[in-house]
């Protein structure tokens, strides 16, 4: 049986902002579960697949999302196997560029921290500018 699910850009909805007080509860709770797959991680938010099932719980929990304020084209129906694709082909191009691994990143913490921001600033409705210098270490 194929999985469905929704293939979530973080990214988006902290730069424009919409949704993205609910969405840092609602992907919160997500890890907690454990089903939540990032994809990939950047100190200015991630890409999240959350399964759904069959096509239809898919349909419904994007449009769920969209009901929340977040924009349409920050969320994508997709199945799990094409989001694994989509993740392991980021893991392999970290792999060729240096960068960190998504999963074991030390930027979870620079990640947290621009959502918390992200969430004071749309219930402020603020815009807000993060500002992250990371220097690598060999």
């Amino acid at each position: 049986m194929t999985v469905w699910g929704v293939r979530v850009n973080e990214v988006g909805i902290f730069a424009c902002g919409l949704g993205a007080d609910w969405w840092v509860q609602a992907i919160g709770r997500w890890e907690i579960s454990g089903r939540a797959l990032c994809l990939g991680l950047s100190p200015a938010g991630g890409v999240w697949f959350l399964p759904g099932g069959a096509k239809d719980d898919a349909e419904f929990m994007r449009d769920h999302i969209v009901e929340h304020g977040v924009h349409p084209k920050m969320v994508k129906i997709m199945t799990q196997a094409k989001a694994e694709q989509e993740r392991d082909s980021r893991q392999a191009f970290a792999g060729i560029t240096g960068a960190p691994d998504a999963q074991a990143s030390p930027v979870s913490a620079v990640r947290i921290l621009a959502r918390a921001l992200a969430a004071v600033a749309a219930a402020a409705a603020l815009p807000v500018y993060v500002l992250v210098f990371l220097h690598p270490h060999p």
